[in-house]
C-alpha cells in the first residue's frame, strides 16, 4: 500500500500585499481590488494589515520599525511586494528581497510629508527602496517627485505609474 502524499504546495508566485484593512474604508476596498487583480494575474496573494506587524517590526528595528518586517515578505517567498501607503505599510518592509511597488495614499502626501519633516525623510527612504511608485493622481505623483528632488536626487529612479494600472 502506498503512503498518502502530502498536500501539494500552491505553485503560484506570491504577491505579498501589505495594506491597511480596517472594515468599510477606502483602504480596505483598494486592498480587496488589488488582491482581486493580482489573483487574476495568476499570483497567490498573501495579505497583511500593517498594524498586525508593527510590534514585530519595532522589536526588530526600534524605535519605529523601519524595515523590521521585511523578513515577513521574504519568508512568504514574495515574488513581488505591493505596499498600500508609503508610511503605514512600505516603511515596515524596506529592504525586503522582492521588488516593492508602493501605492501612495492621500494621507502620505496631504498629511504626513506635508506636516512632519521626520515623516518626509522616512518617505524618501521608502521611495528610494521602491522599484515603482503608483499614485492615484498627478498631484500625488508630483509631490513624490518633488520630495525626492529636494532630498538630494533620486527622482529619476522612481517611475510613477498611472492609476489605470490599478483599476
Amino acid at each position: 500500500m502506498e503512503a498518502a502524499s502530502a498536500p501539494r504546495a500552491d505553485p503560484r508566485p506570491v504577491a505579498y500585499l501589505l495594506a491597511p484593512q480596517a472594515p468599510a474604508t477606502g483602504n480596505a476596498a483598494t486592498a480587496e481590488r488589488l488582491a482581486t487583480i493580482l489573483g487574476a494575474c495568476g499570483l497567490r496573494v498573501v495579505s497583511h494589515d500593517p498594524q498586525s506587524l508593527v510590534s514585530f517590526a519595532r522589536a526588530r528595528a526600534p524605535p519605529d520599525g523601519e524595515g523590521g518586517a521585511a523578513v515577513m515578505a521574504d519568508e512568504a517567498g514574495a515574488a513581488v511586494v505591493i505596499a498600500l501607503h508609503g508610511l503605514k505599510s512600505a516603511r515596515l518592509i524596506i529592504g525586503c528581497q522582492a521588488p516593492m511597488i508602493v501605492v501612495t495614499g492621500g494621507t502620505d502626501v496631504n498629511v504626513d510629508i506635508a506636516t512632519d519633516p521626520d515623516l518626509a525623510e522616512a518617505m524618501v527612504r521608502v521611495l528610494r527602496g521602491a522599484t515603482a511608485v503608483v499614485s492615484f493622481s498627478q498631484d500625488m505623483g508630483d509631490a513624490m517627485h518633488r520630495l525626492l528632488a529636494h532630498s538630494g536626487g533620486g527622482a529619476g529612479r522612481v517611475r510613477l505609474r498611472p492609476p489605470q494600472l490599478c483599476p
